[in-house]
């Protein structure tokens, strides 16, 4: 379903269907914009927030962690029972 009005850079409202589309086009455009001078700001080798990634977990861990399940207890925010991990 297509807008029925929408409003140009001023505020004026359009109602035309072409004149939608044309301001439709140059928001997209300006979004455009706006993400390429971003990208030239940040080099593609920073890292952000200075957060290194961890490594999975190793089996062994997991396993560990799975055996502490404590049984007949509530399920977490994702409701899977320990039972059922177990």
């Amino acid at each position: 379903m297509l807008p029925i009005f929408c409003k140009d850079k001023s505020g004026n409202i359009l109602s035309e269907h072409g004149d939608m589309l044309q301001r439709w086009k140059q928001y997209f455009c300006d979004l455009q914009s706006m993400n390429a001078k971003f990208k030239e700001l940040i080099p593609e080798n920073t890292i952000l927030n200075n957060v290194e990634e961890e490594p999975p977990p190793a089996y062994y861990e997991v396993s560990q962690v799975i055996k502490k399940l404590k049984t007949h207890k509530a399920a977490g925010s994702d409701n899977i029972p320990a039972e059922l991990i177990k």
